[in-house]
């Protein structure tokens, strides 16, 4: 399978977390995701660097503070679009080949292990248990 095919298949099975993924679909959109992430954030860092108004703030501690104030609004904006392309882009879809992979080894996709979770939920069930005594022995103490 090659890195097209692999990458199309993973978009197409966006929504499907039953089933298997073979290991050359998953290391091929990993790889895809590597690939993409520095391309885009070499584009808006070139973007940045050669917009005069930016690259004016990156020199100065007070332009900087004027421009991020002018754009304040337009910043939060543009961080929830990419926010959701990002969720829809490569996070949904990596999860989805990440389940059918672990499916595809013999692996149950709901924890890492049944070793690492169990352990959490006795600490998780040892603190509430301590704090449930601590709290019953303040409150003897005040009545």
């Amino acid at each position: 399978m090659g890195m097209f095919a692999a990458v199309s298949s993973v978009y197409v099975n966006m929504f499907n977390f039953s089933g298997r993924a073979r290991r050359a679909e998953y290391w091929w959109y990993f790889l895809f995701v590597i690939i993409m992430s520095v391309i885009l954030q070499g584009a808006l860092i070139y973007w940045l660097m050669t917009h005069p108004q930016y690259s004016v703030a990156f020199r100065s501690e007070a332009a900087m503070q004027t421009v991020l104030k002018q754009y304040q609004s337009d910043m939060v904006r543009w961080s929830g679009y990419y926010f959701a392309g990002t969720l829809f882009l490569y996070w949904l879809p990596q999860l989805a080949v990440t389940v059918r992979r672990l499916h595809d080894t013999g692996r149950v996709a709901g924890g890492c292990s049944s070793r690492s979770s169990s352990a959490s939920r006795r600490w998780s069930d040892w603190a509430s248990y301590r704090s449930f005594w601590v709290a019953a022995r303040r409150l003897r103490r005040w009545h």
